[in-house]
């Protein structure tokens, strides 16, 4: 381990790290002998040895970051462009994402939506006793899946199935919610 060497020769003085000297980061990919490509994070930063400074090359295998990435990304293409609704809320509601199937549905768009509830999708038709019922959900962290009539910007009703799951972090506590809308209106019809 290149950290308990360079401890040990300081510890020793055998090296002094200069830590006013800039370090360079950088992602790199090396190639092993079997011609396997790794992915590595290089650390590169300048120390004295024996009163002479020198570099001093890290290398940090980012194989799982890198996978972790890419699903991100793949993840976050999926979402984005999805002819469903996705809305994304904190724990309270509130909004603070929507994907582009959200503005094609009910004709609000990202601005108009987050730092708001979705109340503004409910009116007159819209059955008071679902909304009270995702309201609850949510209260209680649990999920919900339905259907309601809710409204787009310019007054049109629709008929939509939502589904509401609660997201949460490695401390298994909910950090807000993921909502999928579909339009349902036709079959409803």
């Amino acid at each position: 381990n290149l950290q308990c060497q360079n401890d040990w020769l300081q510890r020793n003085r055998l090296i002094d790290i200069h830590t006013s000297q800039s370090f360079v980061n950088s992602d790199k990919i090396l190639l092993q002998r079997n011609g396997t490509e790794i992915p590595v994070e290089t650390t590169v930063s300048i120390i004295s040895y024996a009163g002479r400074k020198v570099y001093c090359v890290n290398l940090k295998d980012i194989t799982e970051r890198k996978r972790a990435e890419a699903e991100i990304a793949r993840l976050a293409l999926v979402t984005q462009k999805t002819q469903n609704a996705v809305i994304i809320t904190d724990d309270r509601g509130i909004i603070q994402w929507v994907n582009e199937g959200f503005t094609v549905l009910t004709g609000y768009d990202h601005d108009e939506a987050v730092g708001h509830r979705g109340y503004f999708l409910v009116g007159e038709k819209t059955d008071e006793t679902a909304v009270e019922t995702i309201r609850t959900s949510m209260l209680a962290r649990k999920p919900f899946s339905g259907e309601i009539y809710s409204y787009r910007k310019d007054g049109v009703g629709i008929w939509i199935t939502t589904s509401i799951t609660p997201w949460r972090d490695e401390k298994n506590e909910v950090q807000g919610f993921v909502s999928i809308l579909t339009d349902i209106t036709e079959r409803k019809l």
